[in-house]
């Protein structure tokens, strides 16, 4: 079991990739995907005026914050392009059957 976590940590404790590197994928997911939960609850909380400014609130702050993540930003966004390009796919061969 041991040569397995040191087959699996050799490049991060031979500094071959930064743990920084590591760090901001997770990150810039996470900041994704709270925009998202904003995104959602500027949609859904029609009937609450203190929940609808809320959301507004965070969404501004947190979209102002994630140009600060890098070019790991584009990370969430191509895993969603990609997504979105696979559904499209299934739909049209759908329509052709």
């Amino acid at each position: 079991m041991s040569v397995m976590l040191q087959r699996s940590l050799g490049p991060v404790g031979g500094w071959i990739v930064a743990v920084t590197a590591l760090i901001s994928l997770p990150n810039a997911t996470c900041f994704a995907s709270y925009i998202g939960g904003c995104l959602a609850g500027v949609r859904l909380l029609t009937d609450s005026r203190l929940g609808r400014v809320s959301a507004w609130i965070s969404l501004v702050v947190t979209g102002s914050l994630y140009p600060s993540v890098g070019w790991a930003a584009l990370y969430p966004l191509a895993i969603v392009l990609v997504l979105y390009g696979v559904e499209m796919r299934k739909h049209r061969k759908s329509e052709n059957v």
